[in-house]
């Protein structure tokens, strides 16, 4: 009898396989792509006289991230319309390009929303030179064609369109952002949503990037109430992009921890989640504005009504500051509210609660909630529950807002995945 051997990543219950790996080698080593899928082997025996038989294994556990080993998966979206030269290529594995859109039929928006301004064969070069991978985002809020695009008239058509130019504009793979109201509206879970997902994805896998390698479904989740939709995904879909754009690590993570844990709860295995950090203006983590340093040693004890600060050199207005000990990121730090203190004051009247910390003196004041500690942590906590990754919306905003510098993504870098060839 001879032997020979494929190998397919499968959902949990052994179901909705792609086949993976090459055809016929006898061992399978489980990469990145396969976290969150059961893999089976199938085994095709022959005799002398041609007699075939073929026969699948049972499927294995679900693959799982290593916890606390990084987070593997950082990933940037680069707005067409708000392109900067600066990257940080050693803290991203994946480039976004945002994006392209659906259209009221089968074809493609590939010249709106800024793309128009893009060289897309050179971006993807330059993405490829830097070795890591380049993905085309298609969707958006402002995409309301989905349900048309992907009907039972314009889908196949639509999916060969879609599948055609991310191979031949050299993508190594595909991000759904599906905001359709449409579908929203209608009891979760949308069965044409996941008609549409499926067709892609099962697209999608079939082809091949120019590595040579099987191409990154990526799927985008609006928290907390997207997951029931996109449960039935799950076997299609390698990569779940939570838009947690409202959370942060200010209070234990713990804004992250019920995003997670309600995704998780709905059917999104926590092994393909990523955690999206907003660095624009909607969340805290863009404030970062060193105020002044503690002048004396300050314990939490107990409610704090005022922080001792050297003279400030400018005042303080009204709203939130946070007092953080000197490392980066620091070990402790600790949010509070301000009615203000003016230039030469000496100390800053806050209203805080717990926790117990003694800070020294020459700790740190600042503006909100600091970029780079709350990317930091929130990297941390990523690779600390076992989470796929973390995104950041969007890729310049960093420099934008620091004066070119890039504390955050400085921050997720120790996380991120050694950088190689894409695969």
């Amino acid at each position: 009898m001879t032997f020979t051997y494929s190998w397919y990543d499968c959902d949990a219950s052994g179901n909705a396989c792609t086949q993976i790996g090459s055809a016929g080698a006898a061992q399978y080593i489980v990469a990145s792509g396969d976290v969150g899928h059961a893999i089976r082997a199938q085994v095709t025996a022959k005799n002398t006289v041609g007699s075939v038989t073929s026969l699948r294994s049972t499927p294995t556990a679900t693959v799982q991230a290593a916890a606390g080993s990084g987070t593997g998966v950082s990933v940037g979206f680069d707005v067409a319309v708000d392109r900067a030269t600066t990257t940080p290529w050693n803290a991203i594995t994946q480039d976004n390009l945002f994006t392209i859109q659906t259209t009221a039929g089968s074809m493609l928006d590939t010249w709106g929303q800024g793309m128009s301004s893009v060289n897309v064969p050179q971006w993807v070069a330059n993405v490829h030179a830097h070795h890591r991978l380049a993905m085309i985002t298609i969707g958006g809020i402002a995409d309301q064609h989905w349900e048309i695009a992907c009907n039972d008239t314009y889908r196949s058509a639509f999916v060969t369109n879609l599948v055609n130019y991310m191979v031949t504009n050299g993508f190594d793979g595909v991000d759904l952002d599906i905001e359709d109201n449409t579908w929203a509206a209608q009891n979760p879970p949308a069965a044409a949503w996941d008609t549409c997902v499926r067709v892609i994805a099962t697209a999608a896998h079939a082809a091949t990037t120019a590595a040579g390698a099987r191409p990154i479904v990526s799927e985008d989740v609006t928290t907390p109430w997207m997951g029931v939709y996109l449960k039935n995904d799950v076997g299609y879909v390698d990569q779940f992009n939570l838009m947690t754009y409202g959370d942060s690590c200010a209070n234990s993570c713990a804004s992250f921890a019920s995003d997670v844990g309600r995704t998780a709860t709905q059917g999104i295995p926590k092994a393909k989640m990523v955690l999206g950090i907003d660095l624009i203006d909607r969340t805290p983590q863009h404030a970062y504005q060193t105020l002044g340093s503690t002048s004396g040693a300050l314990t939490t004890a107990s409610a704090t009504s005022s922080i001792p600060v050297s003279p400030l050199a400018a005042a303080i207005p009204a709203g939130t500051i946070v007092l953080a000990t000197t490392e980066n990121p620091p070990a402790h730090y600790q949010l509070f509210t301000t009615t203000g203190a003016a230039a030469g004051a000496t100390s800053i009247p806050v209203n805080s609660a717990t926790p117990n910390y003694a800070y020294p003196a020459g700790s740190h004041v600042q503006s909100d909630y600091a970029s780079p500690w709350d990317c930091g942590n929130i990297a941390d906590y990523a690779s600390q529950q076992g989470l796929a990754g973390v995104m950041v919306w969007d890729i310049h905003e960093d420099a934008v807002l620091h004066n070119g510098s890039l504390p955050c993504f400085g921050q997720i870098a120790p996380y991120v995945a050694p950088p190689g060839q894409p695969t």
